[in-house]
């Protein structure tokens, strides 16, 4: 019954920073990961630099994707609301006895959670 704050907070898209050589940070719409080369990311820090070695910038779209692709998976599973652009592929998903609507939440049924990078992939894939 225990639930881990960070990974949480992670799948339900709040914003967090990632410390340490190849750690991701995403706040709001911009991603980045830190230099992966413990040397390099040392030497960036200690010369007063940037340690970020990737950056990104996503889609309002693609951040959704990915807030319902990892929310799917948790027990409390996700708003109906964000998944919203998917309703089709949601129908699909729930004649094939892998996700389930109630109370205002789309979850995976028991089926689902074993198939639960198939389910991922629909949103990660696009509206």
């Amino acid at each position: 019954g225990a639930r881990s704050g960070h990974n949480g907070a992670c799948w339900a898209g709040e914003d967090y920073l990632g410390f340490g050589p190849s750690a991701f940070s995403t706040v709001g719409l911009s991603r980045w990961q830190n230099a992966a080369d413990i040397g390099g990311y040392v030497e960036a820090l200690l010369g007063g630099r940037s340690a970020v070695g990737f950056r990104e910038e996503l889609s309002a779209q693609v951040r959704r994707g990915e807030i319902a692709a990892f929310g799917i998976r948790c027990a409390d599973g996700v708003p109906e609301g964000l998944v919203a652009p998917w309703r089709g592929a949601l129908a699909e998903l729930a004649e094939a006895g892998l996700v389930e609507t109630g109370a205002g939440r789309v979850t995976l049924t028991a089926r689902g959670r074993l198939l639960a990078d198939t389910v991922a992939e629909v949103f990660v894939g696009g509206a």
